[in-house]
C-alpha cells in the first residue's frame, strides 16, 4: 500500500508534464504497459513494475565535447543504502549528439540502463570525436545490480554490495534442513 501512495503522489507532483516510459523500446505514447506505471520528467524517471518493485532514476546530460582527455564508461560510481550515484562519458563520431536512456527490468534485482545517443538536427558541427557526459542515480527498495550500456555495448555492471545475499541465506537455510532432515528421516 506505501507503495501505490508513494505512485500516486510522484504523480500529483509532476502534474502534467508526465510523459509514459516504454520498456520495449518503441517511441512514448500516453498508454502504459498492463500492469505497469512510468513517469518522465526532464531528468527523473520513477517505475513500478508489474511485480511491484518499484525504482527511480535521476540522469541528466553535463557535457557534448570533443573528447580529449576523458574515457568512455561509467566513473565514480558511489552506493548509499538502495541506490547507487555514479557519472559517465558516451563516445560519438562528433559532439553534435543527444542523450536517451531506457530502464528494463530483467529480473527481480536485476535492471538494464540502455543509454543510447542521437543525432542532433546541427547543420554546423565539430569534426572530432565527441563525449557526452551524464550524471546519474538510480534507486529501487531492494538491492539490485545495474547493467549500463553504451550504445549497445554493455560498459559497467553496479552490484550493490548486498545484492545476492538474501539468496545465499536462503541457499544455506536449505541445505541445513535437508540435513537435519536426513538425519531424523
Amino acid at each position: 500500500m506505501k507503495k501505490i501512495t508513494l505512485a500516486l503522489g510522484i504523480l500529483l507532483i509532476l502534474g502534467m508534464s508526465s510523459a509514459v516510459v516504454r520498456d520495449d523500446g518503441s517511441s512514448p505514447s500516453n498508454e502504459a504497459d498492463e500492469g505497469q506505471l512510468g513517469i518522465t520528467s526532464d531528468s527523473a524517471t520513477t517505475s513500478v513494475g508489474p511485480n511491484g518493485t518499484e525504482w527511480e532514476l535521476d540522469f541528466s546530460m553535463a557535457d557534448a565535447t570533443c573528447m580529449a582527455n576523458q574515457t568512455s564508461g561509467v566513473h565514480d560510481s558511489n552506493f548509499a543504502n538502495e541506490s547507487v550515484s555514479f557519472s559517465g562519458t558516451l563516445a560519438t563520431s562528433d559532439p553534435c549528439h543527444t542523450l536517451e536512456k531506457e530502464v528494463v527490468e530483467q529480473s527481480e534485482g536485476s535492471y538494464r540502463l540502455v543509454i543510447t545517443s542521437n543525432l542532433t538536427d546541427s547543420d554546423a558541427c565539430e569534426q572530432c570525436t565527441g563525449a557526452l557526459s551524464y550524471e546519474a542515480s538510480f534507486s529501487t527498495d531492494e538491492p539490485f545490480e545495474l547493467e549500463v550500456v553504451h550504445d549497445g555495448e554493455t560498459v559497467e555492471t553496479l552490484r550493490h554490495p548486498e545484492y545476492g545475499e538474501q539468496d545465499e541465506k536462503e541457499g544455506l537455510l536449505a541445505s541445513i534442513m535437508n540435513w537435519l532432515g536426513g538425519l531424523f528421516g
